[in-house]
């Protein structure tokens, strides 16, 4: 059967190198579409390594220009928070977790590799508020103050030091040494991005809070601002500023949320073609030979027996041509083009075989179901 196979194949060599061909191009943007699908979903649906729900930032200034002054109303304002009954944990400073792009700074890595990394300035109280876990070491304590003391997300460790767990170690950036005191759980700026280096500093600023909010209580303290400030700091003698995380996340990643449905829809969009093309292609093949099959069928041979031979003729070209698809895909990779995400390899390659599988399934099963409905007399006139 496969030496008819494949004389049946090679008699009509250059309609079968063609697809042949279609085959692997259409298998390689299937994979490239799926990989692409799938790195930007993950991107959305993983953990971001912190939870924005229920937590609050504020703001405040006093109008006088008096710094002095400015830190000790800060202070205050710091203990009447700690006592407010409808938050749960507070924390000093200005964490810019969701804020993908600022306090990026450029940094020389292990061999000497340029990277990327977030600063962000917090206190003893941040992990807690935004539920950030450790893996190593212990986040900051009040002593961490005034000390060289960082704690590196799981990325900035590998980045830096070339593995995770390099508590005590140290480095240097611009000309100053840095000890590592913990590592903490992987952290991404946004939704639609990769997990990002971070490195905490223990700074507790003056002028911003951020805080953990008791669930279904955000209305009621956001009306209660205004009062808690004025107490502290007098009425008219203030800036203030609040909004909660989840808001700074929906504005910041609304944009980003567009993009993902853009890129969703054109890889949609590209599948669909790929979808069209080898189902008509292939369509076209065997109605062409319809004739011949009609014959066979009326020779004496079933449907289910002409379906099983089509379909091995087109397997014998799908497969080979998957396997060629995969070395392109391969030797892409291996010369530093990412044509699929690493972590998403295996999978893509995979649900891209099962689809393209299917699309070639379909495209020779619907063509052969007309077969049985020729016209005998027609098929003998024809032949």
């Amino acid at each position: 059967m496969i030496k008819h196979i494949i004389h049946t194949l090679w008699g009509h060599k250059s309609a079968n190198g063609l697809i042949f061909l279609l085959l692997i191009v259409t298998s390689i943007v299937m994979m490239q579409s799926i990989g692409g699908a799938l790195d930007r979903l993950w991107y959305y649906a993983t953990p971001r390594g912190y939870d924005p729900e229920n937590v609050g930032q504020l703001f405040v200034q006093s109008k006088l220009d008096n710094q002095k002054e400015d830190s000790i109303l800060n202070v205050n304002l710091y203990k009447e928070l700690q006592h407010n009954a409808l938050l749960t944990d507070i924390s000093r400073g200005s964490l810019m977790l969701v804020y993908e792009g600022i306090d990026k700074n450029n940094m020389i890595g292990l061999n000497g590799e340029p990277f990327d990394a977030y600063f962000r300035f917090v206190d003893e109280h941040a992990a807690s508020v935004m539920n950030i876990k450790m893996l190593y070491g212990n986040w900051f304590t009040e002593a961490d103050a005034n000390t060289d003391a960082v704690i590196l997300s799981a990325e900035a460790a590998e980045q830096l030091f070339g593995e995770v767990q390099v508590t005590n170690r140290s480095f240097t950036y611009q000309n100053k040494k840095y000890y590592v005191k913990g590592i903490c759980n992987s952290i991404r700026q946004s939704k639609s991005t990769q997990p990002s280096p971070t490195i905490f500093y223990y700074n507790a600023g003056n002028m911003g809070f951020f805080f953990k909010i008791k669930p279904k209580q955000e209305d009621l303290f956001a009306r209660s601002i205004e009062s808690i400030v004025s107490s502290v700091y007098g009425p008219n003698n203030y800036v203030i500023g609040y909004e909660t995380l989840n808001y700074s996340d929906h504005v910041m990643n609304s944009a980003n949320s567009f993009r993902l449905r853009s890129f969703l829809k054109t890889k949609l969009f590209m599948i669909l073609v790929t979808t069209f093309s080898i189902i008509s292609v292939l369509w076209y093949m065997i109605d062409r030979r319809k004739e011949e099959l009609g014959v066979r069928f009326v020779l004496g041979r079933t449907l289910s027996q002409l379906v099983f031979y089509i379909l091995s003729e087109n397997y014998f070209l799908f497969i080979p041509a998957y396997i060629i698809a995969m070395m392109v895909v391969f030797n892409f990779q291996y010369a530093g083009v990412e044509l699929l995400s690493k972590d998403h390899l295996g999978i893509s390659i995979l649900l891209s075989f099962i689809l393209m599988l299917v699309l070639t399934t379909l495209g020779v099963l619907i063509p052969c179901l007309r077969i049985k409905n020729l016209q005998i007399t027609e098929i003998i006139k024809n032949e």
